[in-house]
């Protein structure tokens, strides 16, 4: 049967298919949803995510991604569910807090970010992508920039994006270059640790907030810019400017639009 893709009909929007065909969709699954560090973001966000899948082992999240391709996204049909739903609530919002702007580098296409830190590009019949800005690699998204067409994906590459955390990349020669990766990537490993006890002390509200925040933090200028040069020299909204300032505005903000995104 393949993947079942959903349709958004949004007020502002219009009809959009989530996605343009099951081979789109499954790319931004494997490229956002299941490639580390943005994993560990969307499993804040999507509902069972971080119960049905160990968000910090590779395997794991490479074995889902394979499967993806091997029945036509039909095994991740629950993933791609809550992917659809988290990108129909960042458009909800988006539109109710007015954090939608025009995508400078394609014309007629929009972006729109949600109070859950969401964005989605979208055009006129469909969504193109869903992310967490900021959250990704953006060493390796270049890297993996050419192998991440579908037409180019296969089973045994599904997350062209990540790279093993105890990969011995040449920083100059031999064994000195490869022992000083292994030192740095135990450190980070370390560091990762640490961040993750301690965030798991804060509230999950709180591990949310601060996830919009560096997203919102991310695309805000360019959706200021956007968003100034649209309205002829009017002033950005100050509701984003509230909401990642203040973790009390941010919760008001979810409240009055009806808790989506938030």
């Amino acid at each position: 049967m393949g993947l079942a893709l959903q349709i958004y009909d949004g007020q502002g929007t219009g009809e959009l298919r989530v996605f343009r065909d099951w081979k789109t969709a499954c790319v931004h699954l494997c490229d956002h949803v299941l490639t580390w560090p943005e994993a560990g973001g969307w499993a804040l966000v999507l509902p069972t995510y971080g119960a049905r899948v160990s968000i910090t082992h590779r395997n794991e999240r490479y074995s889902l991604a394979k499967n993806l391709w091997r029945t036509e996204g039909e095994s991740g049909q629950w993933l791609y569910d809550e992917y659809a739903q988290a990108a129909t609530e960042a458009l909800d919002t988006a539109q109710f807090m007015g954090w939608s702007w025009p995508d400078e580098w394609r014309p007629g296409d929009r972006k729109a970010l949600g109070l859950s830190g969401v964005l989605v590009i979208f055009s006129a019949d469909s969504v193109r992508s869903v992310m967490l800005p900021g959250l990704g690699s953006i060493a390796r998204v270049v890297e993996a920039e050419d192998a991440s067409h579908s037409n180019d994906r296969r089973p045994w590459d599904p997350l062209p994006r990540e790279a093993p955390v105890d990969e011995a990349e040449p920083l100059g020669s031999g064994h000195i270059a490869s022992y000083g990766m292994r030192r740095l990537c135990a450190r980070e490993r370390h560091e990762a640790e640490a961040r993750a006890r301690r965030e798991e002390q804060e509230s999950f509200e709180t591990r949310r907030f601060r996830l919009f925040r560096k997203c919102a933090q991310f695309v805000r200028s360019e959706m200021f810019a956007a968003y100034i040069y649209e309205r002829e020299g009017s002033s950005p909204p100050e509701d984003l400017r509230k909401a990642v300032k203040d973790f009390h505005e941010w919760v008001e903000f979810g409240r009055s639009a009806g808790g989506h995104g938030a």
